[in-house]
């Protein structure tokens, strides 16, 4: 199940709210891999420096509880890059959307799952 948004802020637990929404909606269990692909800040930055902007404690912990997980568009393309590096495959993709909630967040070359924010 997915949700899809484009921001011009951060992430809110609202956007989380509805992504369970939809699943529970379609009649999917609560363990149903859920995912929130969110294209944050899209006003007022320039560079991908500016838009690189952490998630906050409370939606990320959010996303935990609700069985959530949270991929920024930016953390998408980051994620690409990988994949076309050879350093991650596509079924190691696959897994890490359906047994994971919280923040898919990629620093580098590294996939961390954070569960709180900063």
């Amino acid at each position: 199940m997915g949700e899809i948004k484009g921001k011009s802020g951060g992430v809110k637990r609202e956007y989380i709210n509805q992504a369970d929404s939809h699943r529970e909606r379609a009649k999917l269990p609560e363990d149903f891999p859920t995912l929130l692909i969110i294209n944050t800040h899209t006003r007022n930055t320039r560079t991908l420096q500016e838009k690189d902007q952490e998630i906050p404690s409370e939606p990320v912990k959010h996303a935990v509880k609700m069985n959530v997980l949270v991929l920024r568009t930016l953390d998408l393309l980051n994620l690409l890059a990988l994949v076309q590096k050879g350093r991650v495959t596509t079924a190691d993709i696959l897994e890490l959307l359906r047994s994971n909630a919280g923040w898919l967040r990629i620093i580098g070359d590294k996939i961390q799952i954070q569960k709180e924010g900063y």
